[in-house]
């Protein structure tokens, strides 16, 4: 489980999704309902790295990345 902070100054965070080889591949996106920060759970898949990392999207449909972290 991870604890994301996002906030966007003209629009809500409404989904995020997330990549656990460092931005190679995606996850679907996901409902993001916490308003500026929650605990969002996922399973890591068989071909990860441990190199996780989040996208949060707002209204707009505009995303902005997160910093990468190591999970293993």
């Amino acid at each position: 489980r991870l604890h994301i902070k996002a906030s966007d100054s003209q629009s809500r965070i409404i989904f995020y999704n997330y990549s656990a080889d460092n931005g190679a591949t995606w996850s679907r996106l996901c409902g993001f309902t916490a308003g500026t920060e929650g605990d969002i759970s996922f399973v890591l898949p068989a071909n990860a790295t441990g190199a996780v990392c989040i996208n949060a999207w707002n209204a707009y449909d505009l995303a902005t990345r997160s910093n990468t972290v190591s999970v293993f």
